[in-house]
């Protein structure tokens, strides 16, 4: 299927909203983090699930026992339909750990699949589901 400057552009923002997501996360940044997700989305993660406010406080308590943490996303697929679209998005997190009592410092690196529902409402595009 041919793809309209519609769909690519749209492809393009919403491989945007993943990255400033990861930012984000990486520079605990929850202002930005908030702004990728509508006010009413719902999220889970496997592990955690609920609004979207549920998950902001769930990563303000989070992510600060890290000590650093990078994203890296490499393969996007994203699929547009109208005001709704499909993405998957691979990443590596790499989150230092700080010595404790389970053992000195050290990185818990994880491969994660992002698999995210938006919806453009009123010409702003994020993250639905």
């Amino acid at each position: 299927m041919r793809k309209t400057i519609e769909d690519i552009v749209a492809e393009a923002t919403i491989k945007d909203i993943h990255i400033r997501y990861c930012r984000g996360v990486d520079r605990m940044d929850f202002d930005l983090l908030r702004s990728c997700f509508h006010p009413d989305a719902v999220t889970d993660y496997g592990y955690f699930g609920g609004s979207i406010d549920d998950f902001i406080a769930s990563a303000r308590a989070q992510i600060p026992m890290s000590l650093v943490t990078t994203h890296n996303t490499g393969n996007q697929i994203v699929e547009v339909n109208g005001d709704t679209a499909w993405a998957e998005h691979y990443t590596v997190a790499t989150h230092r750990m700080a010595a404790d009592a389970l053992g000195p410092e050290r990185d818990f690196v994880p491969a994660v699949r992002y698999i995210d529902h938006l919806e453009c409402r009123d010409g702003d595009r994020r993250i639905a589901r």
